[in-house]
């Protein structure tokens, strides 16, 4: 995991120094408001043959990282439920970019993040087992409408590809 560290910390630098050069407001025409969309979702880890369920926070404040290239900010909670005698849980946190195509309700969408993933048995000592790691997470998707489907690659001490689709309500595609 410490091989991972020092590159996710490189990557969110990089990312964060990118970011800051390259911000702009969006264009001011446009009402400047912070639109929000939240909802529920639902996931399948690959590698684990896992589902989860959980929850999606997207936040798409007035700043664009180029023309029609919104930057918005994930938050989410995702619960899996079929771990036998055990509780896994991840929080996760990302940057996000949507890409505009032209006269088409889909939007491609790109970011990247860090995830926290919690692993715990419910088995009586010496044989609980308590786990908690921090993953870079690397996402690519599409939204249409009030739907986004995204696919999440988690690298840590395990890396796992997720697969997730949110309803999100709210003003994000006003």
């Amino acid at each position: 995991m410490k091989r991972y560290m020092g590159s996710a910390v490189l990557l969110a630098m990089a990312l964060g120094l990118v970011s800051a050069t390259s911000l702009s407001a969006q264009d001011p025409n446009q009402p400047q408001i912070t639109r929000v969309g939240f909802g529920p979702t639902v996931g399948y880890a690959i590698d684990g043959a896992e589902p989860s369920i959980g929850a999606l926070v997207r936040i798409a404040p007035p700043l664009t990282l180029g023309q029609d290239m919104p930057l918005m900010f994930d938050g989410g909670f995702e619960y899996y439920f079929d771990v036998e005698g055990a509780t896994l849980f991840t929080i996760q946190a990302a940057g996000v970019t949507q890409f505009a195509l032209a006269n088409s309700e889909v939007k491609p969408t790109a970011g990247a993040g860090l995830s926290l993933t919690r692993f715990s048995t419910d088995a009586a000592p010496p044989f609980d087992i308590s786990d908690t790691n921090i993953n870079l997470q690397l996402q690519a998707g599409v939204m249409v409408n009030i739907v986004s489907l995204d696919g999440l690659l988690r690298i840590g001490d395990n890396t796992d590809l997720i697969l997730r689709a949110a309803v999100l309500f709210g003003s994000l595609m006003r």
